[in-house]
């Protein structure tokens, strides 16, 4: 999965945060069959985690297809943040999504 940017405003809680997660040695989706997956989020550049190992929904096991719906206080702070999807697979493999950088989550404050 390539590192990519969501954008959203503070409090917000739609659309989930969808991703595919490729398999960084074949680039091809990874298979989730049998697997758990749950998200982190951590300010930028490091800090107390935000959202810490919350479940993730797999949506398409083959197809590597996750996304993480959004709980209250996930976003109820503005600022720019860290995230990444951690997948347990049978045999206690674990394994992190992107293996490189992370997924950019920029949380916008609301007009009012």
């Amino acid at each position: 999965m390539a590192a990519n940017t969501v954008e959203m405003k503070r409090n917000d809680s739609s659309p989930p945060l969808s991703a595919v997660l490729l398999d960084k040695a074949t680039r091809l989706p990874a298979n989730l069959t049998g697997c758990t997956v749950v998200f982190n989020m951590r300010p930028s550049g490091g800090g107390a985690a935000k959202v810490s190992r919350s479940p993730a929904v797999v949506t398409d096991a083959a197809g590597g297809a996750v996304e993480y719906r959004w709980t209250a206080g996930d976003t109820d702070t503005a600022g720019t943040f860290e995230a990444e999807f951690e997948v347990s697979a049978p045999g206690n493999l674990i394994r992190t999504f992107p293996s490189a950088g992370y997924i950019e989550v920029i949380i916008a404050e609301d007009v009012a």
